[in-house]
């Protein structure tokens, strides 16, 4: 997360920026271990769950979103 509220998610082929604000929910992918989706307005993105500092991220996004959905985290 960066200084303007955007989080960066880097994998081998993009990158995609999402403001903290634009993020609808934040839920464990079901029949699936390890991985959690986060959706957002413009589509969402998919990733293992073992971030260090996931918890943290989570607990901030809240704090600056209060309409965020946490479910299964």
């Amino acid at each position: 997360m960066d200084d303007d509220n955007y989080l960066e998610f880097c994998s081998l082929f993009r990158r995609t920026r999402v403001s903290v604000n634009e993020i609808i929910s934040i839920k464990a992918v079901p029949m699936t271990l390890g991985f959690i989706k986060i959706k957002h307005r413009s589509g969402s993105i998919r990733l293992l769950n073992q971030i260090t500092g996931l918890y943290e991220l989570i607990g901030r996004v809240k704090t600056l979103n209060p309409e965020v959905e946490i479910k299964g985290c």
